[in-house]
């Protein structure tokens, strides 16, 4: 029984040695890096309301494609690259895969409809099995051409912009990493050394609430329209075909700032070095 013990313990202390060997994510380096981001962009969503733009074409959509390439490629290269060993780590058993992989295909799909990218809708007997078209979707990264689907036995239509599934994507990739990497923090704390256990699944889950404050329509006008029309369709499409593009696409903007802002601040959380007395107190 006290080699049971005994290995029990030292497992632990492997464990916890192993998970105070990896780095911080994001470094103090890459912090700065999106600060700095995240300033750009919040600008840039605020001048077009401050400068009485309403034109969201030109000029505005060309850099609004620059940056989003930007901003994408610095999540992917200074968060998820490196927040990948301390997932891999956390994956101690397929149980494990499974829930993170789950948690963030089931978010995303939620997700998709919640933005109005897919929408459901009676199914009809059409002649084609299948409607494909062309639109242009006015998103807080600029105009995008987006590929639009109806499948009428479905009863599904949809529309497939390039920026709202990669934003939607990377939030539910961090979110669930975030529970999945925390789970296994609180895994090697006693259980008086467990601050963050409750909170880290309320805000992991908060993560993911700017999004409902958007429909992602071509307008990005506010839920509340949706909402609305359950009860007064006819004030619900006066009020979406009034509601100008400015300033709901530079709220919408802000709303992912919000979301990435917290979840790269819940990933800094859960990455942390271990505190000595966590791992000197395994077994208390």
């Amino acid at each position: 029984m006290d080699e049971f013990v005994g290995s029990t313990v030292a497992t632990g202390l492997k464990a916890s040695s192993d998970r105070g060997s990896l780095p911080e994510v994001p470094s103090p380096f890459a912090r700065r890096v999106l600060l700095f981001e995240f300033v750009a962009l919040a600008e840039y969503w605020l001048a077009p309301p401050l400068l009485g733009v309403t034109n969201f074409a030109g000029i505005w959509s060309d850099l609004g494609i620059v940056l989003f390439a930007v901003f994408v490629s610095s999540i992917v290269l200074l968060v998820i690259r490196p927040l990948w060993p301390h997932l891999r780590q956390a994956e101690r058993t397929r149980q494990d895969r499974w829930t993170f992989h789950g948690v963030w295909i089931g978010t995303f799909a939620a997700a998709l409809f919640l933005t109005n990218t897919f929408q459901l809708s009676p199914p009809s007997s059409a002649s084609a099995p299948v409607v494909v078209g062309v639109t242009t979707v006015y998103s807080p990264f600029g105009a995008w051409p987006s590929l639009t689907f109806y499948l009428p036995g479905a009863g599904l239509f949809g529309t497939f912009n390039v920026e709202i599934v990669t934003v939607l994507g990377l939030i539910a990739v961090l979110g669930s990493a975030v529970l999945r990497v925390s789970a296994f923090r609180r895994s090697l704390a006693c259980p008086s050394e467990r601050p963050f256990a409750g909170s880290a699944p309320l805000a992991s889950a908060a993560v993911w609430s700017p999004f409902g404050l958007v429909t992602g329509c071509a307008a990005c006008a506010p839920l509340y329209l949706s909402v609305l029309g359950l009860v007064a369709p006819a004030a619900a499409s006066g009020g979406l075909a009034a509601s100008p593009l400015v300033p709901w696409i530079g709220l919408a903007g802000l709303l992912y700032l919000a979301s990435f802002g917290l979840v790269i601040h819940l990933i800094r959380r859960s990455t942390e070095p271990v505190p000595p007395h966590v791992t000197e107190n395994r077994n208390p």
